[in-house]
């Protein structure tokens, strides 16, 4: 008999024994329908009762998949994997744009404490402009911002971010007015439509910031160096897309 239903039986025979429903759910830490609840179960059908029924729905109109259904996808999958997966790569959205600077992606990833990366990648080339500071502030994002209108080698149109503070003080969305830029958040609880700035600061965590001493004095340094690298030699995704046609398969980056 498992634990549960121990306790449970343990509950009905003080209620058997002649205690009152309230002695027994103050005794025992439980609420009036749960102790007639399992009161009336065994008395219904005995110890068998007292075991745990399943709540799943007799009925789910809303359900768009049968179980039937389940199992013929799951068998498919089964007999022909490489099926599978050619499927899913086929279904595979890529968000991209089409012009350079029509959107550009930004984000703040913490690398260590006092130490946050400002990242900023352009949905059509994949180019990246990085920043190190202290503090994911107002101030700073101004700062990064500011870098990567400096630093991109086109005009700017639209640039997305989340919905963090830092990017939301008054200072910050006036110099989208002053660079005639537009400033475009996502949804919220939508990370993955910031998706290529996501996967872009993992590529930092697990090819660049590993092989450096986070308490350099030259890390703005190294970290310039290994933007220059990643926008100029490094091969991935949007490369992959654009010399091969392959705007449909997965992306590395």
């Amino acid at each position: 008999m498992g634990t549960e239903i121990g306790k449970r039986l343990r509950w009905v025979q003080l209620v058997e024994q002649g205690k009152s429903c309230g002695q027994v759910c103050l005794h025992c830490g439980i609420s009036r329908p749960t102790l007639r609840k399992w009161v009336a179960r065994y008395r219904a059908v005995g110890p068998d009762g007292l075991e745990s029924q399943s709540r799943r729905p007799i009925c789910s109109p809303a359900r768009k998949v049968s179980e039937q259904e389940r199992a013929w996808i799951a068998e498919r999958q089964t007999a022909w994997p490489r099926l599978a997966r050619k499927v899913e790569r086929e279904h595979n959205k890529r968000y991209a744009k089409e012009i350079p600077g029509e959107r550009v992606q930004m984000d703040t990833c913490k690398i260590a404490p006092g130490l946050y990366q400002y990242t900023a990648i352009d949905d059509c080339t994949r180019i990246r402009v990085l920043g190190l500071y202290k503090r994911r502030s107002a101030a700073n994002s101004l700062l990064s911002l500011e870098k990567v209108i400096e630093d991109f080698p086109f005009p700017i149109q639209r640039i997305q971010t989340d919905r963090g503070r830092e990017f939301f003080a008054y200072a910050f969305q006036e110099k989208f007015i002053e660079y005639s830029t537009k400033f475009r958040p996502v949804r919220p609880a939508s990370p993955h439509l910031n998706g290529n700035v996501e996967r872009s600061q993992r590529t930092e965590l697990e090819e660049f910031y590993p092989t450096v001493d986070l308490r350099s004095e030259d890390l703005a340094d190294r970290s310039d160096d290994w933007q220059s690298h990643y926008n100029e030699f490094r091969v991935h995704g949007s490369w992959m897309a654009v010399h091969l046609g392959k705007s449909g398969t997965n992306e590395r980056d």
